[in-house]
């Protein structure tokens, strides 16, 4: 089996489950995270790691890759899908001076206007994302639209694609901004022209006006890979 995504060949080996498990392995140890420390951070099961990082059951899937790369980041490794799960592009770089770009941002977090400790969190962290990636892309959904995998509040955050790149991020929940400025959190489908995309709602029961938007142009659109969830019981 070969398939190409931006004009690189993707070979069986590169994409087989023990190829994913070396180079998430080599991610952990880049990061310098034991086994516990990233599952903590990625809020994922140690056997759900151990099986990825030696190849059980199919190895590490999609959903698992994006956890994955948003919980590196947070230790200052930068690392994209592509890499991850095809061996495509750029290897994984260590953000230079993090230590320190760390601090900056929690010195930043300290001004701003939160109601709680736990919202102080969420936005040091959201603040990070967007220091360690040049084209980040947060939102804080606004309406029912995505429940109940999204809902009221939630903090989402992802990397912008623009132009062809677009195209290659349908079939996913996408952060996505139209031509006339406006965003929205929708799941990302390809239109019936090139270049034009379709954008549903994913909550059938949506009070929102306009539950499916059909062959529309668009800017950018950013598959999330970070959401956050205020516990409204605090």
């Amino acid at each position: 089996m070969e398939k190409q995504i931006n004009k690189k060949v993707i070979t069986e080996e590169s994409v087989a489950p023990e190829a994913r498990a070396e180079r998430l392995k080599r991610l952990r140890n880049l990061a310098n995270l034991s086994r516990k420390e990233m599952c903590d951070l990625a809020d994922i099961k140690p056997d759900t790691l151990i099986g990825w990082e030696v190849a059980r059951h199919g190895g590490l899937t999609e959903n698992g890759a994006n956890k994955i790369i948003a919980c590196i980041a947070k230790e200052g490794v930068q690392c994209t899908l592509e890499w991850l799960l095809y061996d495509i592009g750029s290897s994984p770089t260590v953000l230079p001076n993090f230590d320190r770009v760390k601090a900056n941002l929690q010195n930043e977090v300290k001004t701003l206007p939160v109601k709680n400790n736990e919202e102080k969190l969420i936005i040091e962290e959201l603040l990070l994302f967007r220091a360690h990636y040049r084209n980040a892309f947060d939102y804080i959904v606004e309406d029912d639209s995505m429940s109940p995998q999204y809902q009221l509040g939630d903090y989402v955050a992802g990397v912008k694609r623009y132009k062809k790149n677009i195209s290659l991020v349908t079939e996913q929940d996408c952060i996505v901004q139209l031509t006339d400025g406006k965003i929205l959190l929708r799941s990302l489908r390809q239109g019936s022209k090139p270049n034009l995309y379709t954008l549903l709602c994913t909550n059938l029961k949506t009070t929102t006006s306009t539950p499916v938007i059909y062959d529309v142009e668009i800017i950018c659109a950013a598959p999330v890979v970070w959401i956050r969830r205020k516990d409204l019981h605090v």
